[in-house]
């Protein structure tokens, strides 16, 4: 967070805190400026020129009304015109307004923080000749612009921004059409009905006065008309939201809400409308008006949540470019010339195996191996941490992340845009739209049931007041009174606003749950299993000793080991280990080693080996096997005593050619165990049981129980035995499994919760039903408390809502509520129930992970 801004006008004698466009450290005096009241320092040239810019614009009051610094400009990133070239010809639809033909299409703007930002980004596209229209909406940080193609670009619209450090970007226009337009009819009609209720207000206080003092019976009709034409556009137009789903119930057999919603209002305007033709009882068309007007905030509320929620997980994806440049066949990558070497394609010809370039700052399209020695990430867009990432040659780098170094890398897509991290995160997101929870389910079927009662209720009521007390308006009114104050509204938003509003606040977090019945499952749980390598302990593994190899053979064996794993594509900490670990001059020539990859086991590779004395091209094909130890000795192969080198795991190295077996080496895999995991452990002890599974040996699998203050383990276990533990603690209450591998796949899926993290393998996360952002433990512990404070939200809302609707029932059936005070508790309660769900967004702000 940047220090707040300070503005000393007419002052000379300014304190030098920092660059005055972007607040960033001022290194040198050589960029500085003259204004009128002060001198100005800037921390670069671009930062100085982004100022001019501003004030040439005639836009210099941003600087008076910013709230935060502005982004810093980067001026060798300049936007690439046959990139924004080539979206321009994929993204923006192109219309015709008279005689002006016109392309628009929605962009994010990257650096917005503020309304100032807002403003300055719409003033700078709005200057340019050729603009149409730009608006910017602060909350999604997009703007959807319009311009003319003869008279300018979208190049030049995004070099515009980029001066003044602003970034415009592609959004993958896969938008939640019918969600937004959902929100927006629900806006128009709320305010439609909200207009009318406050101007009919008026009218009805007129005609309560009316009643205790005299009123001649013309002005009254007059009163009654005016009301009647006030309530129509409410009636015909705001609560057609309740016709049309009171219809859709009656066609599908099922007593929805808006069936009561739909007749009270029905019978208290038709009845109101008799009134006035006649002139004989009062009408209701106030009632009917605050009826609606009260519904719609309680369903508009939720259905921002519902978008609100839908754009944090969608922005994820605006992370990832329409485009990738796609390296040249042949092209070495220790001679790179970028510009001839590189071609521009679409994001979906990315294959896996492709070679491809991301120069600094700009985004990966897909996962990618990275085949450049090292490389600096911004892996913001998925773990919100801006810390930048240092990564070696062999790491898997998801799509989203940024490069953060001077130099271009270079990666092996390991994805496709279907079948990437974030990707699948963005699909997880929106199916957790979709979903249901059991609860919700079962309070709509209790709705159901609720509705039939009180539609007796009604039946009862006309009837006692109309046959027994033969008083019709008094039926109708009391009627009416017992149909508004029953509307099921608040139990309706009872379980999803509280299931939603969490969602959100997971996310935000740094947690994406699949379904929204996991979240109500977490709080139950009681038994909490963990993986090893990669979930307890860091998954940062490197070969750290080799023993029982021959003089010298080691640097062989271990460069032979790197390949045999490179060539299976395998995402595993093992895999990257070798990866990484592996000489950095030799290239990891894979092409001509057939490979198998035996779950939980090891890899089983046919390498070439050349025969002596049979000339330089004769070739044998070798078995070599490396995998754990006890894969090992399936095969026969002789292992003798292996002493660890502290949590280490030994991996084996065998080769069998021409029927005999030799064991090459044992490599010592060195791993630590998170920082956060003993706290974590500690606390996850207090709410159930925890456990240790790991494919590990029982030495290994003893120290890591001890220092983080597990319960128990179970050591040397196999995908299938783990799978088959998951399945016996299920039997005694609800089961979490924690796991990245590959190995962990089938105990996830087993489990009640299956939890991975967003850096684990692409199997564990198809597997997983909560997904962690950060490779962090403690968002285990705040994910817990968060399903568990839910579930106590849910609660308190269904006792408002059933309690408001036991209490009132009676009053309404015996006439001492009015339609006009059934609708204000019926919205009382409506709004409590989305209030108190909204005090979830508020929770936990204690408990969230920073940075060790």
């Amino acid at each position: 967070m940047t220090s707040p801004i300070r503005e000393t006008a007419g002052n000379s004698s300014r304190k030098i805190d920092g660059c005055y466009h972007c607040g960033l450290p001022v290194e040198t005096d050589s960029f500085r400026l003259q204004s009128a009241a002060e001198e100005l320092h800037f921390c670069c040239n671009g930062c100085k020129n982004a100022y001019l810019l501003i004030q040439q614009e005639g836009l210099g009051s941003y600087y008076q009304s910013r709230t935060d610094f502005a982004s810093r400009p980067d001026e060798k990133q300049m936007p690439e015109e046959a990139l924004y070239r080539a979206l321009e010809d994929r993204i923006a639809s192109k219309g015709q307004d008279g005689e002006q033909s016109f392309l628009e299409g929605t962009f994010l703007i990257r650096g917005i923080h503020c309304a100032s930002c807002v403003w300055l980004n719409e003033k700078i596209l709005r200057n340019i000749d050729g603009v149409i229209s730009a608006e910017v909406q602060l909350v999604t940080s997009r703007v959807h612009l319009k311009w003319n193609p003869e008279k300018t670009d979208l190049a030049r619209l995004a070099r515009a921004v980029s001066k003044v450090g602003y970034r415009l970007l592609p959004v993958q226009e896969k938008e939640n059409v019918e969600l937004k337009k959902a929100s927006v009819s629900l806006l128009k009609k709320m305010a439609v009905a909200g207009f009318f209720t406050g101007n009919i207000m008026l009218i009805s206080f007129s005609l309560y006065a009316g009643m205790f003092s005299f009123m001649d019976e013309l002005t009254k009709q007059f009163f009654h008309f005016v009301a009647w034409l006030m309530a129509t556009p409410v009636y015909l137009y705001s609560a057609s939201e309740f016709f049309k789903a009171a219809w859709a119930s009656i066609r599908n057999r099922v007593l929805g809400m808006d069936i009561l919603t739909a007749s009270g209002l029905s019978l208290a305007y038709f009845y109101s409308v008799y009134v006035t033709l006649t002139g004989k009882g009062e009408v209701f068309f106030d009632a009917v008006c605050f009826v609606v007007f009260a519904i719609l905030i309680g369903r508009f509320l939720e259905s921002r949540i519902r978008l609100k929620t839908w754009y944090y997980t969608h922005n994820l994806i605006s992370h990832i470019p329409d485009f990738a440049r796609l390296l040249n066949a042949g092209v070495d990558i220790d001679d790179l010339d970028e510009e001839s070497q590189v071609r521009i394609a679409p994001l979906e010809d990315v294959k896996i195996g492709d070679r491809f370039v991301v120069r600094n700052g700009e985004a990966l399209p897909v996962d990618g191996r990275l085949l450049s020695e090292s490389a600096e990430t911004d892996e913001s867009a998925l773990t919100g941490e801006f810390r930048p990432r240092q990564r070696k040659a062999g790491e898997i780098l998801t799509a989203g992340s940024r490069a953060a170094g001077e130099k271009a890398i270079v990666l092996e897509a390991t994805s496709t845009h279907a079948t990437s991290t974030l990707t699948r995160i963005m699909s997880m997101a929106e199916e957790s739209l979709r979903d249901r929870p059991r609860s919700e389910r079962i309070a709509s079927r209790a709705a159901a049931i609720f509705i039939g009662f009180v539609l007796l209720a009604g039946v009862a009521t006309f009837f006692y007041w109309f046959e027994i007390r033969n008083d019709l308006p008094g039926a109708i009114l009391h009627t009416l009174s017992l149909l508004i104050v029953a509307c099921p509204c608040a139990l309706s938003l009872s379980i999803p606003t509280a299931i939603l509003v969490a969602m959100q606040h997971s996310f935000s977090r740094g947690c994406l749950i699949h379904k929204a019945e996991h979240l109500e499952i977490l709080a139950k749980a009681k038994h909490f299993a963990f993986d090893k390598t990669g979930t307890i302990t860091t998954g940062k593994m490197h070969v750290s000793r080799i023993d029982g190899c021959s003089a010298g053979k080691a640097p062989e064996y271990l460069l032979l080991a790197a390949q045999i794993q490179a060539s299976t594509g395998i995402e595993h900490p093992l895999a990257t280990a070798f990866i990484e670990s592996a000489p950095k001059h030799q290239r990891l020539r894979r092409d001509d080693i057939e490979t198998t990859y035996l779950t939980g086991r090891g890899v089983q590779a046919l390498v070439p080996v050349n025969i002596a004395g049979g000339g330089a091209d004769s070739f044998a094909k070798a078995a070599y096997h490396l995998g754990s130890l006890p894969y090992l000795e399936e095969l026969g192969y002789g292992i003798g005593a292996v002493s660890l080198d502290g949590i280490a795991t030994p991996v084996g190295f065998g080769r069998t050619m021409n029927g005999q077996k030799e064991l090459l080496c044992v490599f010592q895999l060195q791993d630590t165990i998170r920082p956060e995991a003993a706290s974590v452990v500690a606390e996850l002890n207090k709410a159930g049981d925890t456990e240790l599974l790991t494919g590990d040996g029982e030495q290994t699998a003893a120290l890591v129980t001890q220092g983080t203050g597990l319960r128990s383990f179970q050591a040397s276990m196999t995908p299938e035995q783990k799978r088959d533990r998951i399945a016996e603690l299920r039997k005694t209450g609800v089961t979490v499994m924690l796991g990245d591998g590959v190995n962990d796949t089938v105990a996830l899926s087993a489990a009640h919760v299956g939890i991975t993290f967003a850096e684990a393998s692409r199997l564990a996360l198809y597997s997983a039903d909560i997904l962690l952002l950060k490779p962090d433990l403690r968002l285990l512990t705040f994910m817990t408390r968060l399903s568990r404070r839910t579930r106590m939200k849910i609660v308190q809302n269904l006792s408002i809502s059933f309690g408001y609707n036991v209490l009132l029932l009676p009053l309404a059936f015996f006439g001492y509520i009015t339609p006009l005070l059934g609708a204000i508790f019926m919205s009382l309660s409506s709004i409590c129930v989305v209030l108190n769900s909204l005090t979830l967004m508020r929770a936990g702000a204690e408990e969230t992970p920073q940075e060790p």
